[in-house]
């Protein structure tokens, strides 16, 4: 990771020689006006060595800035910019804007649950096509209708999940991906089997199956587990939302990391011998990434050995 942030700026001058920067539009909004991404202002960022590229702020932190050019996203190391380009990473930083990253907003009208994210919020027709192309690819009852961001790249696409069907410990439930024309990648379209109605598209529908594990009397959705029973994953969980764990403090387990974990929405559980594998998605919503950690749970006291980040 940090080999792939190191030689990020050398890539990035690349390909800002290739193309010519604009403004990225962006469905949504009330008035119906395409918005930039991010601040949305085309900034200079120069590294240390006086390299300069042209891209736009999207966010940043204590130790790094995420900027887009030429549809993707990239995240730099403050150290690798010049004091100039830190000061200006800092200052966008802390200006409040609402941007693809702000986590979804969900509503539920009609029964049905409605997950978007700021980038992507489709209108009643919309969704009526969108309903309608879920009933014909087998999606009879929809549960909850949500939208993503692909990144690296500035698409976007639609997931509807049906309704649930629960049998003990197991939870079922129908996911079909849907492909909208003005949020997908130039160029592309519908591939060979998909069925269409108007700019929207799809292929087969599949089952996602998750389990249940119950914490006091709260329930949680866990995609997969392995090799280790649900008595001790429920166990685990608690301790994590309880804050009852210990670590030893460095880059890649902080308080920082640690308040961005979403504890309410565990992934997987794995265990391997005694090596016990947890994840947990990202508090900022979908296209957010996840956290994995692999963690030591001896004599009911629960310690994170090692914490990794997937960042979109």
């Amino acid at each position: 990771m940090k080999k792939a942030l190191v030689s990020l700026f050398s890539l990035l001058l690349a390909l800002s020689c290739l193309v010519q920067l604009n403004a990225i539009p962006i469905p949504g909004g009330n008035d119906g006006k395409e918005a930039p991404l991010g601040q949305g202002e085309i900034h200079g960022w120069t590294n240390k060595a006086g390299r300069t590229i042209k891209a736009k702020f999207v966010k940043g932190d204590a130790e790094t800035v995420t900027i887009f050019t030429n549809d993707r996203h990239f995240t730099v190391k403050l150290s690798d910019l010049s004091p100039e380009s830190q000061a200006l990473a800092r200052k966008l930083s802390t200006t409040p804007v609402s941007d693809a990253n702000s986590p979804p907003q969900v509503t539920k009208p009609g029964g049905i649950e409605r997950d978007y994210v700021a980038r992507a919020r489709l209108t009643e027709a919309q969704e009526k096509i969108v309903l309608a192309l879920a009933r014909k690819q087998g999606v009879e009852k929809v549960a909850r209708i949500s939208t993503f961001n692909m990144y690296p790249s500035a698409a976007r696409g639609v997931r509807v999940d049906g309704a649930r069907e629960v049998n003990g410990r197991e939870v079922s439930f129908k996911v079909l991906n849907v492909n909208f024309k003005e949020w997908f990648h130039p160029g592309g379209g519908p591939r060979k089997g998909d069925v269409q109605m108007g700019d929207f598209w799809a292929g087969k529908a599949y089952v996602r199956k998750k389990t249940i594990l119950r914490v006091g009397e709260t329930d949680y959705l866990c995609g997969s587990i392995r090799g280790i029973e649900i008595k001790e994953c429920e166990t685990i969980l608690g301790l994590f939302l309880a804050g009852k764990f210990t670590y030893n403090p460095g880059p890649r387990i902080n308080d920082k990391l640690l308040g961005q974990v979403d504890w309410n929405k565990p992934s997987r559980f794995s265990k391997r011998g005694d090596a016990i594998s947890v994840g947990f998605l990202h508090k900022g919503g979908s296209g957010s990434g996840f956290f994995d950690m692999e963690v030591e749970f001896v004599g009911g006291k629960l310690n994170i050995k090692q914490m990794f980040q997937a960042i979109p």
